[in-house]
């Protein structure tokens, strides 16, 4: 379970990290997306938030993997909150801004 969480979080920290490089990206849909208030929580951008969280998902799963005891509500918590992060920028996407 640790190495798919790794496996994982590389794959979503390496989308993250392209997302945060072409937010200047041209044409309709991407500059609609990247320019609404649902780009940006607290002040950042979302793509600069998800590539901490990956990050910190990566970092835990290699201590983990190492034999550091580490607790795993933390991860649970972060995995709940994404999901829910998800599901609410989705329904932004869909019935906000109407692009599918």
């Amino acid at each position: 379970m640790l190495i798919a969480l790794a496996v994982v979080s590389l794959g979503g920290l390496a989308l993250s990290v392209y997302t945060t490089r072409v937010m200047n990206c041209a044409g309709d849909t991407c500059d609609l997306v990247m320019t609404t208030p649902y780009a940006r929580v607290f002040g950042f951008p979302n793509a600069i938030i998800a590539a901490v969280y990956y990050a910190a998902l990566v970092a835990f799963a290699a201590l983990s993997l190492a034999g550091v005891r580490l607790p795993l509500w933390p991860a649970l918590a972060a995995a709940g909150l994404s999901l829910v992060m998800s599901a609410y920028l989705a329904w932004a996407l869909f019935a906000k801004l109407r692009r599918f």
